[in-house]
């Protein structure tokens, strides 16, 4: 039996929905699990312990995001930075963050800000090298370089501070 809902109460419910997706910081809440490629990349994180210092680099779409929060949370890696281009950092912070840690508090770091003490702290590559001496202070155990490439020239401030904060952790 097909059920048809008039049009009415479609726009209604997409406005309920659309309300409750406002005001819910955090709306994934089903459980993932790992395809079999990611966990080969969570085992082969443990055996970097204890630096945990290595470079996940597979295809687009392969699921690296997922690897490495899932190393946060399988090992306990907090407090962990993320740093990553500026179009990917609400995507960080909320969905991915969600969708793999439901359970830790995840916060975008700005410049010049009294930025909270939470597990995961996301911050732009564009405002990396301002906020090195707080992110350096904050003796994250983790940092994760989403887009590694962009700390390619040696000699870019971005690249020192990357350097200088990953050296901290």
């Amino acid at each position: 039996v097909e059920r048809r809902t008039c049009p009415a109460n479609r726009i209604e419910r997409r406005a309920n929905l659309q309300q409750s997706v406002n005001t819910v910081s955090r709306p994934h809440t089903k459980p993932v699990t790992l395809r079999s490629w990611q966990e080969e990349g969570v085992q082969w994180f443990a055996q970097l312990k204890p630096a945990f210092r290595g470079i996940l680099a597979d295809g687009m779409g392969m699921g690296k995001t997922g690897v490495a929060l899932s190393t946060l949370k399988r090992y306990r890696l907090w407090p962990a930075l993320i740093v990553c281009p500026v179009s990917v950092l609400g995507n960080w912070q909320h969905d991915e963050a969600a969708m793999w840690c439901p359970n830790i508090s995840a916060a975008q770091l700005q410049p010049n800000a009294d930025n909270p003490r939470v597990a995961l702290n996301v911050v732009s590559w564009d405002a990396l090298a301002g906020m090195q001496d707080d992110l350096v202070a904050r003796r994250f155990r983790v940092v994760v370089f989403d887009e590694g490439h962009y700390a390619k020239n040696p000699e870019a401030q971005r690249s020192r501070a990357a350097f200088r904060v990953s050296q901290s952790a």
